[in-house]
């Protein structure tokens, strides 16, 4: 009874994974617009500058290194303390974090540049509980063994990556597009991604 029981579980378990992707429309890979000509960035760099933050005497510039969670949880411990340091400035008492011009970051210093950048003073309430204090790393090995994503996993257009990109949007970005971090309020905001084909 128990052999045959094995067999018929076994039985389903391969029909209900071919009949998956009839069940669930293929994933697909966005497609970012492709750039017509390229413009030197050098050019451009910093004009918008003196829009966004008014005149200051001095430029300040933060630079937030990779390296996972970690360089995610530092770049937010260095923002924290210039949260809470202050200094006089012509008179008046300001805070430093309120003096950055421009927060530029690369791979886990990106998640907490573009946090501040969208979210500003909502990044302190939040940021914590919504990413570093998430076991992020387990929610995407879930999501591999999820049978639901097993097609999309295999198809040429779409894997791990564009998985770890939509659990980064659900939990910290919510659609956000650059758009959106140049009307805020906050310091300019670059990151450094590579994009490969």
């Amino acid at each position: 009874m128990k052999h045959r029981r094995r067999k018929l579980f076994l039985l389903l378990l391969v029909v209900a994974l071919f009949a998956l992707p009839f069940l669930r429309p293929g994933a697909v890979r966005p497609v970012t617009r492709r750039i017509p000509r390229y413009r030197d960035p050098d050019l451009q760099q910093f004009e918008k500058l003196e829009l966004r933050r008014g005149n200051h005497e001095d430029l300040v510039v933060l630079v937030f290194s990779g390296g996972g969670t970690r360089a995610a949880a530092f770049s937010y411990g260095v923002l924290e303390a210039l949260r809470r340091i202050k200094v006089r400035q012509k008179g008046v008492e300001v805070r430093l974090l309120d003096e950055v011009d421009v927060i530029y970051g690369v791979s886990g210093g990106s998640f907490t540049a573009l946090a501040y950048g969208l979210y500003g003073e909502k990044l302190f309430d939040e940021y914590e509980r919504r990413f570093l204090k998430r076991n992020v790393q387990r929610e995407l090995v879930l999501r591999m063994l999820n049978p639901l994503n097993w097609r999309a996993l295999v198809s040429s257009g779409w894997g791990r990556s564009e998985m770890a990109a939509n659990l980064y949007d659900e939990i910290l970005f919510h659609g956000a597009t650059f758009a959106d971090l140049d009307r805020a309020q906050g310091p300019a905001v670059a990151v450094g991604a590579t994009a490969l084909r």
